[in-house]
């Protein structure tokens, strides 16, 4: 949106926040995309991670899981991902959450945490 500011120039507006309001009982469905400029033996061992936390105490997190990719063409590659979250029909109202998490797994160790998060609300 733009408008004028009190010399009568254009300005820019930027865009309210918006906030994601969900019924309990229903599903929660996210997408997201990685962006990987790893080489094919690091890229090998990406792994992703959903969690939904209320108040900042985790409620409930996925198990990590390894992240399927094609293998990439160019410098980076775009990794589109896509998933679920049931609220189940007690999830208490209010305030929430959703953060996906990646990161690269060496050894049993994970490097390199990449967070996102959006913030939600169960009525």
């Amino acid at each position: 949106a733009t408008g004028e500011d009190a010399a009568g120039g254009a300005r820019e507006t930027l865009g309210e926040p918006s906030l994601r309001i969900f019924q309990r009982g229903t599903d929660v469905v996210y997408a997201y995309e990685i962006y990987d400029g790893l080489d094919a033996d690091n890229a090998a061992h990406l792994e992703m991670s959903t969690s939904l936390l209320r108040d900042g105490r985790v409620l409930y997190e996925s198990p990590w899981s390894a992240v399927r990719a094609r293998p990439r063409t160019g410098d980076t590659r775009v990794i589109p991902i896509a998933g679920r979250l049931s609220l189940g029909a007690d999830v208490p109202h209010g305030p929430y959450t959703l953060q996906v998490s990646v990161s690269q797994n060496e050894n049993g160790r994970r490097r390199m945490r990449a967070d996102g998060w959006v913030d939600l609300e169960v009525q």
